[in-house]
């Protein structure tokens, strides 16, 4: 006889085969029955995240852009660039790069005061 899983969203049991596997990143996965909104319950789930993996994100992405600037100026240097076209793509990565800061900043404070990604998106 084969064993009874719950599914994860209302709780129905029901044999392996009925389940439907749901990843949740890395290792884990949750089992839902074919009656349950996979969606619904998975943007659920992922919005009781904490915020942390989003900040991190916006941090190596700022990281990037900083590389990028160097890269640039080194570029300029050596005559492979114009001088313009220089200043023309640094000033947009300027204006990412701050807006990237405000995001950073927004999320550290909504992070230290326990907020999810359902919250923070209200």
């Amino acid at each position: 006889m084969e064993a009874k899983i719950e599914c994860t969203a209302c709780g129905w049991k029901g044999s392996q085969k009925q389940m439907v596997e749901i990843p949740m990143g890395e290792d884990r996965s949750v089992e839902v029955c074919p009656d349950c909104t996979h969606e619904e319950f998975y943007l659920e789930q992922l919005d009781a995240l904490p915020l942390r993996p989003i900040l991190r994100l916006v941090q190596r992405l700022k990281g990037i852009y900083l590389q990028e600037k160097h890269l640039l100026l080194e570029d300029c240097k050596a005559g492979r660039i114009t001088e313009l076209d220089f200043y023309s793509i640094v000033a947009r990565l300027d204006c990412d790069i701050e807006a990237l800061d405000l995001r950073i900043v927004g999320l550290e404070n909504l992070e230290s005061n326990g907020v999810s990604r359902e919250a923070a998106h209200s």
